[in-house]
């Protein structure tokens, strides 16, 4: 049943179905595979009707007696055949097909495998040679020398074995498919382990041999790089024209939707490196930020003054503090904020943080903070200090206690996820043109710059 003349057409069948009567996703690949199978399998089975009428003709022995008798010429032969057919497995397939209209020994075999192992080394130096790459141009290096040092240990493998008598049994035994598939596996496989240890200098060698690309100077340098994004207005026109058009999509600061393929792409259009585009990118961004802060604060501003004398609300000063006012004037109320709020957000680099952080620990448990108790809860005298200062200071009239409480919430999230996008920056500001590394980060960016669009569970009404 698994056999090449019930697979072909099987095959074929198959993948005419696929690319005809199936519009699922990926189908039309799926039925080109097939496809490729069923033409290959068919093309083995067509050739091997086809040299099996020289079976009786003795040519086949012949000819594959001779470059058993002269290696060089079955190096050659490997080697011509693969660079004709671009394909190592079809010119295997061609010697299987050969070794069923005659007998093939082993030491014929042998030359013709390696021959083909070289007959790579030369495809793909065409390949590499041809609009490629500097990295494509690198795998084709070390594919080329991995090929002829695979070449080299074979040949020299076969020898040694040879001179110690170990091939005497099977250098002269003809060989079947089977035989000569099992020989260029064990070819492969030994030689994949031999060589592993040179992987490191297979690669070293790649890039002492090409080189990276000279940097093209940009002549629009002085007018894309840097804070002062404004200076590209006085570029060239048709630059001016493509920087709008693509930092345009980005405008709102809170979207964050360039990918570096993106960048990439803005790179491409203005002619400049992919460092100096996201550098360009994170300017814009920020400065379109401190533009709407801008605008903001004196939106606030105004409402104060509208509001002027109505004591319903007093102004954050400092979110951790007035978080903590807030908590110890009201238990009740400090109780729910420290169920909402996780520790991680407060900055315990300020006094008045260390203090939030264990004045919530103590509501979590059901402890009220009194002065009686004080001692036990703070060590340290600066931070009792900061508490009966917070004590002692008259209260602020706040008429709406929740609403203030969740303002405190929502200002110390948003300030720390400002710092974790403020660390992410100068980890990429750190990367310097390391895109790879430069990718994951403007991720991280952007997911932080969600959750700071969505804050935390708020209080309710009590």
């Amino acid at each position: 049943l698994f056999q090449p003349v019930t697979l072909a057409p099987l095959a074929l069948i198959i993948g005419v179905s696929m690319v005809m009567f199936f519009k699922f996703r990926r189908s039309d690949n799926i039925g080109n595979i097939a496809i490729g199978f069923g033409i290959l399998f068919s093309g083995l089975l067509n050739m091997t009707a086809a040299v099996s009428e020289f079976a009786s003709t003795g040519i086949v022995d012949r000819l594959f007696s001779n470059l058993g008798d002269n290696p060089i010429l079955g190096y050659l032969t490997g080697a011509g055949i693969a660079f004709v057919l671009q394909s190592s497995s079809a010119t295997i397939g061609i010697l299987q097909a050969f070794s069923l209209a005659g007998n093939i020994p082993f030491r014929s075999i042998y030359s013709v495998i390696v021959g083909v192992y070289l007959g790579d080394c030369v495809t793909t130096a065409i390949v590499c040679s041809i609009g490629a790459k500097q990295d494509a141009k690198r795998v084709g290096i070390i594919n080329i020398l991995y090929n002829l040092s695979k070449s080299v240990v074979v040949i020299f493998g076969v020898i040694l074995a040879k001179s110690f008598g170990l091939l005497d049994a099977i250098w002269d035994m003809p060989f079947r498919s089977g035989g000569i598939a099992n020989t260029n596996t064990i070819f492969n496989l030994g030689c994949a382990l031999l060589l592993l240890p040179a992987v490191k200098l297979f690669k070293r060698t790649s890039y002492r041999i090409v080189k990276d690309e000279p940097q093209k100077e940009n002549k629009y340098a002085d007018k894309v790089s840097g804070d002062d994004i404004d200076a590209i207005r006085t570029a060239d026109a048709n630059l001016v024209s493509a920087y709008r058009d693509v930092m345009g999509v980005y405008a709102d600061p809170d979207a964050l939707t360039a990918t570096m393929k993106d960048l990439r792409e803005i790179a491409k259009t203005l002619d400049v490196s992919l460092a100096s585009t996201i550098a360009d990118y994170n300017n814009f961004i920020n400065r379109k930020k401190r533009e709407r802060q801008t605008r903001a604060n004196a939106a606030q501003e105004n409402s104060l003054k509208e509001n002027a004398g109505k004591e319903t609300y007093k102004k954050l000063s400092n979110a951790t503090l007035d978080a903590l006012e807030m908590a110890l004037a009201n238990p009740e109320i400090g109780a729910l904020m420290a169920q909402a709020i996780d520790p991680e957000w407060i900055d315990a680099a300020l006094p008045e943080g260390t203090v939030l952080i264990r004045v919530f620990a103590a509501y979590k448990e059901g402890i009220e903070i009194a002065p009686e108790s004080l001692q036990s809860f703070f060590d340290s005298e600066k931070e009792r200090n900061i508490i009966y200062k917070i004590w002692s200071k008259p209260k602020n009239l706040i008429e709406n206690p929740v609403e203030y409480a969740n303002d405190c919430i929502k200002t110390i999230y948003k300030n720390y996820i400002a710092k974790q996008i403020e660390a992410a920056n100068r980890e990429i500001a750190a990367a310097g043109d390391d895109a790879a590394a430069k990718l994951p980060l403007l991720s991280r960016i952007a997911q932080l710059s969600k959750k700071a669009k969505n804050p935390p569970s708020l209080l309710e009404e009590i």
